[in-house]
């Protein structure tokens, strides 16, 4: 009997304990941590723990005093609750370690964040350089495009050009061809040109001679010449010939101050048309330039010839001078320009003009010359044409 007594005293002092323990944990969980969840839940459970140990007591007890109790059995009763006086907090280890966890917990919370906050620039700029990248690849394509385009078009302009310039060598050949086939032609007619209108005393009948009858012998250089015409050089002041080549014009202003029959001769020759279609046939780079032959071949001329006109008047670069066959009395249609000064020639042939306008076609002509003279191509005289000269074309 005094063992249940005791037991019981004892189960009512362990379970006011407990309380009292319980409510001084509770107390410094919720000043330490204010009431965290998990501080109260740690305490509630170790204040049970204590009860049923302390149950686990008295069941003890009544076992071992099993027949006192049947026999005396005592009325229930209730252990009134113990209020605790008010207590110190004293560190309790539990709360310490869940305030530590709280903390770590926040700190993993906080690098969480951090991690996540990184991890979204890093996804941003990733999004930027692709967006980047996106932009470079559209601008290559359209370089690519754009080069591919080009490279098109310039291979189509070289192909035009290419049949372009096919086609302009192609018209340059046939020009070509006819101006060669114009010349034989011309050359042919003037190897049967009617001398009617020759102002020479020639005798061309070509029947032989009658029995008795001396044969007609050649004529001489003085029978050939032409009768001298007065000429007023005033005539022709002002005055210049406009020489068209296929290579370019020229512009020849006259001296028939000095040379008055011989300026008169190249323009009634040029009136009349003699000089068109007559090619350049003695062309020497750094020397002369010489046309006006029917025959091309250095030996044609308009049938009669003149008389010398020497003067004082120099051979340089630009001089306009009749040609010859060796007699100074035997010139007649055609003349040469000097391409650079030639004072072995002063005093032995006319001069009676010089080029004004056209250095570039001088050079041009001479360009297609050769050291023994005979032409690489045909430059042929298109037209000379008489005119008055500009105010750029005075003679100098």
């Amino acid at each position: 009997m005094k063992s249940l007594l005791l037991g019981c005293a004892l189960l009512a002092g362990l379970t006011g304990c407990a309380g009292l323990r319980a409510d001084a944990e509770a107390h410094e969980l919720g000043q330490e941590q204010a009431a965290t969840p998990g501080a109260v839940a740690a305490a509630h459970e170790q204040q049970a723990q204590i009860e049923a140990q302390a149950l686990a007591g008295v069941q003890a007890s009544a076992v071992a005093s099993g027949s006192a109790a049947a026999a005396f059995p005592v009325a229930p009763f209730s252990v009134a609750p113990v209020t605790a006086a008010p207590v110190t907090a004293v560190p309790v280890t539990s709360v310490k370690d869940a305030a530590g966890i709280a903390a770590a917990n926040d700190a993993a919370v906080a690098e969480a964040a951090r991690l996540k906050a990184m991890a979204d620039e890093v996804a941003r700029k990733a999004d930027e350089v692709a967006r980047k990248a996106d932009e470079v690849a559209q601008k290559l394509d359209k370089a690519m495009a754009y080069e591919a385009q080009r490279q098109a078009q310039v291979q189509a302009q070289a192909e035009s050009a290419k049949a372009k310039s096919a086609g302009e060598v192609a018209l340059a050949q046939q020009i070509e061809a006819a101006a060669r086939q114009e010349l034989a032609e011309r050359r042919a007619q003037a190897a049967v040109k009617p001398q009617a209108d020759v102002k020479a005393l020639v005798d061309t009948t070509s029947q032989p001679a009658a029995a008795g009858v001396a044969p007609a012998r050649a004529p001489t250089v003085n029978e050939m010449l032409a009768p001298t015409v007065p000429v007023d050089p005033a005539d022709y002041a002002g005055l210049v010939a406009e020489v068209n080549t296929t290579k370019g014009s020229m512009v020849l202003a006259f001296r028939a101050d000095k040379a008055p029959q011989h300026v008169r001769n190249f323009v009634e020759l040029a009136r009349k048309g003699f000089y068109d279609g007559l090619a350049f046939h003695k062309i020497v780079p750094g020397f002369i330039i010489q046309g006006g032959d029917p025959k091309a071949d250095g030996s044609g001329g308009p049938g009669y010839q003149l008389k010398a006109e020497f003067n004082e008047l120099p051979h340089v670069r630009g001089t306009l001078s009749m040609s010859h066959a060796g007699h100074p009395d035997s010139a007649g249609s055609q003349f040469f320009i000097c391409h650079a000064p030639q004072p072995s020639l002063d005093g032995k042939y006319t001069v009676f003009g010089m080029l004004v306008k056209g250095w570039d076609t001088l050079d041009a002509i001479a360009a297609v010359g050769s050291p023994g003279g005979s032409p690489q191509q045909v430059v042929t005289i298109e037209k000379i044409a008489i005119r008055a000269a500009q105010p750029d074309e005075q003679q100098p």
